[in-house]
């Protein structure tokens, strides 16, 4: 599942409850909500999505953690789940990007990781894994699913019995003086001196460079 890194991020914005967006619930409520771990919320989360998994005859395994960090591999990643042959308590191990705040996205990517953990990530994106997917009610491409209506309507329920997520958008910092993704190649005209800066793959692709105003040196 895919966003762009750093997506919403605002150097402005802290983990104070003051400044989060206006939830509908009061301030009290705010502040026993952010005073939870995000991993109680999570988990919460796993033991209400458990009920809508037995419906479709899918039974969670025990054994889930679910923390929030970035994904190893790729950087646009919002979620991943490890099978329980990776860990050394036989653990099922889901992490939930930190560049999500929405709780019913959220909830969409944690449902995604879940039927991995029930697949024990055995099927990657194919077989189980869709099926179970189309049944639960994720739509789209199975590497990269959201909630349907169907399925929105439930994590909003679960959303509100659970209570406001206690997480805010956690962005990427750029670095000053980014590194240049591209290598420029520097060609100089021995003659007069003019220089150009190019790629190699440019430079093969369209060949010599000409010397503007000087004919002589072409």
């Amino acid at each position: 599942m895919n966003v762009p890194i750093g997506a919403g991020w605002n150097p402005l914005v802290t983990g104070d409850v003051a400044s989060q967006p206006d939830s509908g619930v009061s301030g009290d409520e705010q502040d026993r909500a952010f005073k939870r771990t995000r991993e109680a919320w999570l988990l919460d989360g796993v033991e209400a999505l458990g009920r809508h998994f037995e419906e479709v005859g899918r039974h969670l395994p025990d054994n889930i953690r679910v923390s929030v960090g970035f994904p190893k591999g790729r950087p646009t990643a919002i979620g991943q789940c490890f099978p329980a042959r990776a860990a050394l308590d036989g653990s099922h191990h889901i992490f939930i990007s930190p560049v999500l705040e929405e709780p019913i996205e959220v909830l969409a990517v944690l449902t995604h990781e879940v039927i991995h953990a029930v697949d024990d990530c055995r099927s990657g994106h194919r077989a189980e894994f869709s099926r179970v997917a189309r049944l639960i009610g994720l739509v789209g491409p199975t590497n990269s699913t959201s909630a349907g209506d169907t399925l929105r309507e439930k994590l909003s329920i679960i959303a509100m019995t659970i209570g406001p997520y206690p997480h805010r958008t956690l962005g990427m910092l750029s670095r000053e003086g980014k590194t240049q993704s591209t290598r420029m190649l520097k060609v100089s005209c021995p003659a007069c001196g003019y220089l150009v800066r190019t790629t190699k793959p440019g430079w093969f692709r369209k060949g010599l460079q000409s010397v503007p105003m000087e004919p002589e040196c072409n």
